[in-house]
């Protein structure tokens, strides 16, 4: 039901705020995009001559190509031509890397079609980020840093708020998928726990001695207080201290 309701999450932030398209909407003032007169309402088709389905795919392929001239097939008034832009190296602290930019902010669509696929979409790609935070924990690069707890929660959602309600949709939907996924992690006392166990019986073909399953849960439970507690001091310093 977590997943469930960040997909209904999702489709509401869809409709009031639209999916972007591969449809330029704004062209700054200055940058890569005016130069080669990119205009408004122009359909970018494909970039180097791989077609574009979505403008996640064209975003993509922008902040890979730094300073690296990019052949941008768009249709204009019904008719197709090609245009020669050099995306402008910018650092992108985050990534720790140069990034591409052309200067160009999308259209947006809020189709029920687009807007429902694009929630599974957006869930896909949260459940994948999150895969990825905790794959550093196995690679000795995780940090307790990069973990939030109520504290760290309230003090994002403050600042979500300040920027518009709609944006409240798309931070309840993220959190809904971590405690979703957080719920189904291989621990005792989680649900997915639980379902090691019942996979353990499975196996075994008999169940286990509930004494001993309820101690490791109990363990499990108290490792997860634990946790809580090191990750709020964590958020309470950060913020306050």
């Amino acid at each position: 039901m977590n997943f469930v309701l960040a997909i209904v999450l999702f489709i509401g932030y869809g409709f009031i705020d639209g999916v972007p398209v591969p449809e330029v909407g704004e062209v700054a003032e200055t940058s890569p995009a005016e130069e080669v007169g990119l205009q408004n309402g122009d359909t970018i088709l494909a970039l180097d001559g791989q077609e574009m389905s979505d403008w996640r795919e064209v975003q993509e392929y922008i902040q890979n190509s730094p300073d690296e001239a990019i052949a941008f097939s768009i249709e204009r008034d019904s008719s197709v031509e090609t245009i020669s832009i050099t995306p402008t190296a910018v650092y992108h602290e985050p990534w720790d890397r140069d990034i591409g930019q052309i200067g160009i902010i999308p259209e947006r669509d809020n189709g029920v079609l687009l807007v429902i696929q694009n929630s599974f979409i957006q869930t896909y790609e949260v459940v994948e980020l999150i895969f990825d935070v905790l794959s550093l924990i196995f690679t000795g690069e995780f940090s307790i840093d990069m973990l939030a707890g109520p504290v760290g929660i309230y003090d994002v959602t403050g600042d979500v708020v300040a920027l518009g309600y709609e944006m409240l949709f798309l931070w309840a939907g993220m959190l809904s998928v971590n405690i979703g996924i957080v719920n189904l992690l291989p621990i005792p006392a989680l649900d997915g726990g639980r379902l090691v166990f019942i996979g353990i019986e499975a196996i075994r073909g008999k169940p286990l001695d509930p004494n001993k399953e309820g101690m490791a849960h109990f363990v499990g439970f108290a490792l997860l207080m634990l946790l809580v507690l090191m990750v709020t001091w964590n958020d309470i310093t950060r913020l306050f201290l």
